[in-house]
């Protein structure tokens, strides 16, 4: 009788452990919120700090970059109308990371006047560049089961 008890507990543990292993959908709305807590955090930058500003937004837009080459090797190993899509999608991905990276350029270029208008147009950018590489991500997990 007892022994039952244990291995029915057992089971029901086991069976917990499965659920706390995050779906496709919560890691992107975790995603999400870490690009708010970031976009929170960008504005906390004064100019006396740009250096490190840079610094940090470089990282993220390697990771961005990144990013968007494993969207690509994962477009390759699709099919049919989903690779189609997924490319088109990809190519427009990686023009607006470009853009994002042209205005991190003038992040570096700004100066003490211009500073909070070119972070707050780079934190909009980024935060557009970063939502549209999660959104692609789920929409080819969607589209492309593996």
């Amino acid at each position: 009788m007892i022994l039952s008890a244990v291995l029915c507990a057992t089971a029901l543990l086991a069976g917990c452990e499965q659920d706390r292993t995050p779906t496709t959908s919560q890691k992107i709305d975790q995603a999400h919120a870490d690009v708010k807590q970031a976009a929170q955090d960008m504005k906390s930058y004064a100019y006396g700090q740009k250096k490190e500003f840079v610094s940090t937004m470089q990282s993220e837009l390697d990771a961005l970059n990144k990013n968007l080459e494993e969207l690509g090797a994962q477009v390759e190993k699709a099919g049919g109308k989903a690779k189609a899509g997924a490319k088109e999608k990809l190519a427009a991905l990686q023009e607006e990371v470009k853009g994002l990276g042209r205005q991190l350029d003038q992040v570096r270029a700004a100066n003490e006047s211009t500073w909070d208008g070119v972070k707050e147009g780079f934190q909009k950018a980024y935060e557009s560049s970063k939502d549209g590489v999660l959104k692609a991500r789920k929409w080819l997990s969607d589209e492309i089961k593996p």
